[in-house]
């Protein structure tokens, strides 16, 4: 019987583990190397046991309780929200504002530019730490090998030069690739790769599939491997992993049913949004990822779409425009924790007097 309780009572506190909270942080703008603090719920009272991105770059964390951690500006932060990654119950948080670096005053803006050795055709050049030494490595995509290139880097404080970065890894993806998001996608404190691909050669289903590449690296030890996802289609090929629907062809990663997992969006040009649930259990394989998805109707030729909380209530609101009407949508997110549905989103259309090319969120 004891052992049986045991269980039990294990599995429930997984079942409602709180996902991590930002509730604000101080300051909100610095150097490298300035404090700062970060207060919410949802930490791990062990530093060990959290993990802490500004944009790019992991942070170092000096001090950790489950409402509030200390942390150091790193080299390489960039101008994003920051993340909070609880490892022990394996969710993750996001502040709503992004923090913003500084730089002294001074002085020459930009040294004089480095050309690393080409590697060309290159595209969707990306920075982020993967490795987790505290430097940002160079991720690009290479649309005619169909690779994966990551350049992992190797500089000394204060100084790039044609040796700063090793010769890349490669992986092998599908051709036309694009970077979806670089985040943590299985909670274990190290941001994955995920990518859509729009240019393999099985014209059955458009060209159309996403990679999720996990990341198993350690310091100075790039490591990422090509996440299995369930797919039900048999044309898939080995090294592309889930087949999408013919017009898929934007995506974004973000945690829009506010159980600390990011889920997948992605828009088609048939006027639908489709979402990919993250259910990841921190015990199961990475197989069975991604959920069901449920679809979202927005209208068609949309430019493109957009997802950030606009009306600071701690849920990430989804933005469209659509070329044909000249309209901005608005998806107001009213979710519930663990469901994502269309019934999930309120919509609000605002005219615009002009035809939208692009668009972005910002403070």
């Amino acid at each position: 019987y004891y052992i049986i309780l045991v269980m039990l009572f294990a599995g429930i506190a997984q079942t409602f583990a709180q996902a991590p909270k930002v509730q604000s942080f101080s300051p909100y703008s610095g150097p490298v190397g300035t404090k700062i603090i970060i207060k919410g719920s949802g930490f791990s009272a062990d530093t060990a046991n959290n993990a802490v991105y500004f944009g790019a770059t992991r942070a170092a964390i000096n001090m950790a309780s489950t409402s509030q951690l200390s942390v150091t500006v790193p080299l390489g932060a960039t101008f994003k929200p920051i993340t909070v990654i609880n490892k022990k119950t394996g969710l993750i948080g996001y502040s709503t504002l992004a923090f913003s670096p500084s730089f002294p005053h001074g002085g020459t803006a930009l040294a004089p530019p480095v050309r690393l050795t080409p590697y060309t055709p290159a595209s969707a050049v990306q920075i982020a730490d993967i490795d987790g030494d505290g430097k940002t490595d160079i991720l690009a995509t290479n649309p005619v090998q169909g690779t994966l290139m990551v350049f992992r880097n190797k500089s000394k404080p204060g100084k790039i030069d044609t040796t700063s970065f090793a010769a890349p890894l490669t992986y092998q993806i599908g051709s036309q690739s694009s970077f979806v998001a670089i985040d943590d996608m299985d909670g274990n404190g190290k941001t994955d790769v995920v990518l859509l691909n729009i240019g393999y050669t099985d014209t059955l289903n458009w060209n159309n599939s996403l990679t999720i590449f996990k990341n198993e690296s350690t310091p100075e030890n790039i490591k990422l491997s090509a996440v299995p996802l369930t797919d039900t289609s048999a044309t898939t090929p080995s090294g592309y992993r889930l087949q999408l629907k013919r017009g898929d062809y934007v995506a974004r990663v973000s945690d829009l049913d506010s159980d600390g997992k990011p889920d997948i969006a992605i828009l088609n040009t048939a006027g639908f949004i489709t979402v990919y649930r993250n259910t990841y259990d921190g015990g199961k394989s990475l197989k069975s990822m991604l959920g069901k998805p449920d679809t979202i109707t927005v209208g068609l030729n949309q430019t493109s779409f957009v997802i950030g909380d606009i009306d600071s209530d701690g849920k990430p609101d989804i933005i469209t425009a659509s070329r044909d009407s000249s309209t901005l949508t608005v998806l107001r997110n009213i979710s519930i924790k663990g469901s994502v549905t269309a019934a999930s989103f309120r919509r609000n259309d605002f005219k615009l007097d002009y035809v939208p090319l692009t668009l972005s969120v910002a403070d």
